[in-house]
C-alpha cells in the first residue's frame, strides 16, 4: 500500500511518522514487529494523534497474510505465468527466439543469452513486447521476495507447511522482544500497558479481539508469587488484534522475574489443537533466555512468556489455566 493511500486514510498531520520515516513507512514496520524502540515511541504518539493509525497496521497484516495464503508454500513459477511471459516475450520477436535458443541451448537462462541484445539501447526501443514482458517478470520477483520473507529459520517439522514454520519464528521472535522491551523498563510498560485491573483488561480484550471471553488466567490483583501488572495493546504480526498482559512474579529462590501473556485471534495460522499446551523452540526465546508457551481455547490463541525455571515454570502454566498436557513445537 503506498503512503499516500496510507496518510490520506488519516486526518491531520504531515506525512511524516518521525525519525526520517513517513508515516506509511512506520505503519509498515509496525504491521511487521518491526519497529524500534524510539520509533515505538513515535507509533504510540502517532495513534494518539490519528485515531486510524491501528486500523491501518491491521490492514497491513491482513494484506500480508493473504498474500501468504495465495503464494503457497514453495516458491516456483507457474506454467501459466511461464507461458504467458513467453507469449509476450514472442510479441517482441526478438526476445522470442532469444528465450527459445536458451531452452534449446540447455542453459535455462534467457538473460545469459540476451546478453549481446539486452546492452544495446535499439533492443529496448524496438522491442513493443518486452516492457510487458520485463513488468511480468519484475511482479513475479517481487512474489519471490516477499516469499522468502516468511521463510522459517530452522527446519520445518514434519506435517507443517514453510509459511506455519515461518509465521512461527516470526511471532516468537516478536513476542520475546517485545516481552523483555517491556520488562526491562518501567517507563515502556507504562505508556503500553495502560489497564492495570485485570478484570477490566479481560473484558476489554474479549471486545478487542471478538470473541465472548478472554483467559487471563490470574484475575485477581495477587496470586500467590504471580502478581498481575498490566495490559495493553500489542501488535503481534498476523493478527488484526492482540493484547499483551504483564505479570511479576516471585520465584522460590526470591528471584524477581517476568512473565507476558499475549492474545490473539485463533485464525489456524499455527498447526495446534484445543487441550494442549505446546512448547516452542525459538533461537530468539533462547537468546533472551526465556521460554515460550502456546495453547488456544474458545477462538483465543495464548502466547505465555516465561522467565520462570524448573518446577516454578509448571505453576506458572497453572496460573495462567495452560492446558497440562505438553507437547514441543
Amino acid at each position: 500500500m503506498s503512503d499516500e493511500a496510507i496518510n490520506s486514510g488519516c486526518q491531520g498531520g504531515s506525512g511524516s511518522g518521525g525519525d526520517g520515516m513517513s508515516v506509511g513507512a512506520l505503519i509498515r514496520a509496525a504491521a511487521d514487529g518491526e519497529l524500534t524502540e524510539a520509533q515505538i515511541q513515535t507509533f504510540e504518539a502517532l495513534c494518539a494523534e490519528r485515531d486510524c493509525t491501528k486500523d491501518r497496521v491491521r490492514f497491513e497484516q491482513t494484506l500480508r497474510d493473504a498474500c501468504g495464503k495465495a503464494m503457497g508454500d514453495k516458491p516456483g513459477c507457474p506454467d501459466a505465468l511461464r507461458n504467458k511471459v513467453r507469449a509476450i516475450a514472442a510479441a517482441g520477436g526478438d526476445v522470442g527466439m532469444a528465450s527459445e535458443a536458451a531452452a534449446g541451448s540447455g542453459t535455462g537462462s534467457v538473460v545469459e543469452a540476451m546478453g549481446e541484445q539486452t546492452r544495446s539501447v535499439s533492443f529496448w526501443r524496438h522491442s513493443p513486447g518486452i516492457l510487458a514482458a520485463a513488468a511480468v517478470l519484475a511482479l513475479f520477483a517481487g512474489v519471490l521476495i516477499l516469499q522468502g520473507i516468511s521463510l522459517p529459520t530452522g527446519a520445518v517439522p514434519t506435517g507443517w507447511t514453510t509459511e506455519q514454520a515461518g509465521y512461527r519464528d516470526r511471532v516468537a521472535g516478536f513476542v520475546a522482544k517485545e516481552h523483555t522491551r517491556c520488562c526491562d523498563s518501567e517507563g515502556v510498560s507504562e505508556d503500553k500497558l495502560v489497564i492495570r485491573d485485570p478484570g477490566e483488561a479481560q473484558t476489554y480484550f474479549a471486545e478487542s479481539l471478538g470473541v465472548s471471553d478472554v483467559d487471563l488466567g490470574v484475575n485477581r490483583a495477587a496470586v500467590g508469587a504471580v502478581r498481575f501488572w498490566g495490559g495493553g495493546d500489542c501488535h503481534v504480526p498476523g493478527a488484526p488484534a492482540s493484547g499483551h498482559v504483564r505479570f511479576d512474579a516471585t520465584a522460590p529462590d526470591g528471584t524477581d522475574i517476568h512473565l507476558s501473556l499475549f492474545v490473539v485471534p485463533d485464525r489456524d495460522q499455527l498447526p495446534i489443537q484445543e487441550g494442549m499446551t505446546y512448547r516452542v523452540t525459538s533461537k530468539a526465546c533462547a537468546e533472551a533466555g526465556v521460554n515460550l508457551f502456546t495453547w488456544k481455547r474458545a477462538g483465543v490463541v495464548y502466547l505465555l512468556v516465561s522467565e520462570a525455571q524448573g518446577g516454578f515454570c509448571e505453576v506458572v502454566r497453572d496460573l495462567m489455566h495452560a492446558p497440562e498436557g505438553l507437547e514441543p513445537f
